[in-house]
């Protein structure tokens, strides 16, 4: 049912539209269909105020989803596409660019727990390079891929340590050197995390002794 403005018996000025399915659009119409500014309350429980183009969401908006997340942004043939923020209901804000939906390219994610990622996404997950800086006070620089910390990076610890080198789904692996606090040292290859292969372990602390290791776990 609409009711509203009409001209040359087509929908056209600010009308009221309530579609079958329960959903209600209010805003501007021309030629049949929605298009300029307008809100719809959808069947779902989410809500869409914003601009309109030829029936559907275009340009810039604000979704408010049924869970309480909301995006506020922009908007390309009814998906978040282009620049935006997204806020989880849980308080996770997420600032920076989208396609097709998606978390893609460039923004920043400070999550509720208190870590920050800034850089590169793609579908929704940490990939290319960016920075994380942790809860505990570690921060780790480097390679990304599938939300998790790939290829060269590194991380530097709250108590000092550092690790610089390879990584492979977010553990050591690799080619690889390890600082700790003390000064004391590890460079040399790594496998999920632990001392696998051949390296050399320099003790700082103890006058600067060296030893070999292999297949150290």
């Amino acid at each position: 049912m609409y009711e509203g403005q009409w001209e040359n018996d087509e929908r056209r000025g600010v009308g009221t539209m309530k579609f079958a399915d329960g959903s209600v659009y209010t805003g501007e119409w021309m030629d049949g269909k929605m298009q300029g500014t307008g809100k719809m309350t959808f069947a779902t429980g989410a809500e869409y105020d914003g601009e309109w183009k030829e029936g559907k969401m275009e340009g810039i908006g604000k979704i408010t989803f049924k869970s309480g997340a909301s995006y506020h942004g922009s908007i390309a043939d009814c998906t978040k596409h282009g620049n935006g923020t997204y806020t989880t209901a849980e308080g996770s804000v997420y600032e920076g660019e989208w396609s097709n939906d998606e978390m893609t390219g460039q923004g920043t994610m400070a999550y509720s727990d208190g870590r920050v990622y800034e850089g590169g996404w793609l579908s929704g997950a940490k990939h290319d390079k960016g920075t994380c800086t942790y809860t505990n006070g570690s921060t780790y620089v480097g390679e990304w891929a599938n939300d998790k910390r790939n290829g060269f990076g590194e991380m530097t610890y709250a108590d000092g340590a550092k690790y610089e080198g390879q990584w492979k789904d977010g553990d050591y692996d690799g080619q690889g050197k390890y600082v700790w606090h003390d000064g004391d040292s590890y460079e040399g290859l790594w496998k999920a995390g632990k001392k696998h292969g051949h390296g050399t372990l320099n003790f700082e602390s103890a006058g600067g002794e060296n030893k070999n290791l292999k297949d150290d776990p």
